[in-house]
């Protein structure tokens, strides 16, 4: 008698096989509420809710078209995206990957030994592809993204082994059975994980497949596949052609009229469904402005965060704020970048208050971006938070104690706001601010030697310094081959240009207060970010796993915690 006698619809909404020897009622389950958890079915009260799509709300995940094929950061240019190859690339591969859990009422211990699962990709609109693989898990948990012995295990035979491809047009993926152990299909799971291959919105549709025919035993579970740029907005700041740095001038230098503009790179935003009303807005720090390395940056920093955030189960908006930084080799730009951060900041707080009232905003930056949130705040920026990662701005702006002045950095010039010094420039704020530090980053060498010995410095013949018998409010001025120039009456150009710190930078203190709500050590367990400076996207996911969990405690929002949905499947 043939296995797959007749169809009949189970009382959950299922497909079911019966025959003779048993059963099947098989529910494919995907992460669509992002809560870490793959719940197919559960009691009333059940403290998670079942994990179910819709053709209105498809499970939205991206193209695995980045190359991560390195043990650090990423290849580039991308010659052979991720999705071209049957295996995973690395560690950091494995969060352009998802899983698809297979769950069945009845154990399929009783199939035939040469039955098959079928994955059909189907309604497909504008094409679409997933890459299977079988779990090395067999509790189809996230320890491949949590831990770095699961990842290496999922990348090992016979775990790396692509199953196939299912697609439209290429048609679908046949699975032997027998490839999970008996005690396994005894417990009625087989676990996968996919990765996007083409773009399109589809179904995935499972089969029983033996020598009698094939049969569906399941609903649908409906995905959508799109560019990972498309999840995420941008906007970027750009610097007017005629406006030099402010040391060339004989005059004041003239105020830059700067705007914020929508930044596409050729993937417009798409608004989730799931979206919530936190938003996150980051400004990114010292980077390359040329197009090409710009774009290399952000896949390999920002883009790489968001990704962790919302593996984290972070459902809300994040915003990549673009400002008009200059980095040239080695040190060279860093001055102007920091005068050209304080000059774009009425452009941060003005797209801030752009965004809904109704939002719970938070904006976090790194490194030299921390010049332009802090102006920001001056300004009166005013959201639920705001987290400074390791950032290249003084620690005596937020906190002018003594105890923070560096005994050798002390007499440069005297702390107060007349010789524009950075001692208590930001005062006050009605916002949160956290400092994510790390005192033992190798940036912070530099960071305090271009303090010491290359500000007042701007370029051949000119140099800034302090004229004590110069009226008052122009004690600060400009030299030209040793003759003055002009006075300094701009704080931006003095602060940036020409003023040192005289504490170390807020992300290599730990010691601030002030207007600093907390601070937190990432030298120190569980982050243990040794000298790295960007670390938390250098690294591999499972290794900061800790950081973007501090992230989202920070602004109060609450992530997928390791130990529940890790682990408790």
């Amino acid at each position: 008698m043939s296995l797959f006698r007749y169809l009949t619809l189970v009382a959950s909404g299922s497909l079911a096989v019966v025959s003779g020897a048993g059963c099947w009622a098989l529910v494919g389950t995907v992460d669509v509420n992002g809560d870490g958890l793959l719940v197919s079915e559960a009691p009333e009260n059940h403290f998670a809710p079942v994990d179910q799509t819709t053709a209105e709300r498809p499970f939205l995940f991206w193209l695995n078209a980045d190359q991560d094929d390195l043990d650090f950061y990423e290849s580039w240019p991308i010659d052979r995206p991720d999705f071209a190859d049957d295996e995973p690339g690395s560690l950091r591969d494995m969060e352009d990957i998802a899983r698809l859990m297979i769950s069945s009422s009845a154990g399929a211990q009783d199939l035939a030994t040469d039955s098959k699962l079928v994955v059909h990709w189907v309604d497909s609109e504008g094409g679409g592809a997933i890459r299977l693989w079988q779990s090395a898990d067999p509790n189809c948990s996230r320890r491949y993204l949590e831990e770095t012995s699961a990842g290496q295990m999922q990348l090992s035979a016979p775990f790396s082994k692509s199953l196939g491809v299912a697609s439209a047009a290429d048609g679908p993926v046949e699975i032997p059975l027998d490839l999970w152990s008996a005690e396994q299909r005894q417990a009625g799971q087989i676990c996968l994980l996919f990765e996007g291959v083409s773009q399109g919105t589809g179904s995935v549709r499972l089969a029983l497949k033996s020598a009698g025919g094939e049969a569906i035993v399941a609903q649908p579970v409906h995905l959508s596949l799109r560019p990972a740029k498309s999840f995420y907005e941008r906007v970027a700041v750009a610097w007017p052609d005629d406006i030099e740095a402010p040391w060339t001038y004989w005059e004041q230098p003239p105020e830059p009229d700067l705007h914020w503009q929508p930044e596409e790179m050729g993937e417009p935003f798409i608004r989730p469904w799931y979206e919530t009303t936190d938003t996150i807005v980051w400004v990114h720090g010292w980077i390359p402005q040329d197009d090409e390395n710009y774009r290399r940056t952000m896949v390999f920093s920002f883009e790489t965060m968001w990704k962790r955030l919302w593996h984290q189960g972070f459902r809300g908006r994040v915003i990549h704020f673009r400002w008009p930084a200059i980095k040239r080799h080695e040190a060279l730009g860093l001055h102007i970048s920091e005068y050209r951060a304080f000059k774009s900041a009425p452009q941060l707080l003005s797209f801030v208050d752009s965004l809904p009232q109704e939002n719970r905003i938070h904006v976090t930056t790194h490194s030299l971006g921390g010049v332009l949130l802090m102006e920001a705040l001056k300004l009166g920026l005013d959201v639920n938070a705001a987290l400074f990662q390791v950032s290249a701005v003084p620690a005596e702006s937020f906190d002018q104690s003594e105890a923070l002045v560096i005994p050798n950095m002390a007499n440069i010039l005297p702390r107060d706001a007349e010789h524009m010094t950075h001692a208590g420039y930001l005062s006050e704020t009605s916002t949160s601010i956290y400092n994510a530090y790390n005192p033992a980053d190798f940036t912070w060498f530099g960071w305090n030697a271009a303090q010491r010995f290359e500000k007042r410095i701007a370029g051949f013949g000119r140099r800034y310094g302090h004229n004590s018998r110069a009226r008052e409010g122009e004690h600060l001025q400009l030299y030209r081959f040793g003759f003055k120039q002009r006075a300094v009456l701009d704080p931006h150009e003095g602060m940036a240009s020409a003023v040192p710190s005289t504490s170390q930078a807020l992300g290599g203190e730990g010691r601030v207060r002030g207007v600093v709500a907390e601070s937190f050590n990432l030298h120190e367990p569980p982050y243990r970010f040794d000298t790295d400076h960007v670390a938390m996207w250098r690294w591999n996911p499972q290794k900061v796993l800790p950081y973007s969990n501090l992230i989202l405690d920070v602004f109060d929002i609450p992530y997928n915690d390791a130990g529940l949905a890790g682990h408790l499947q």
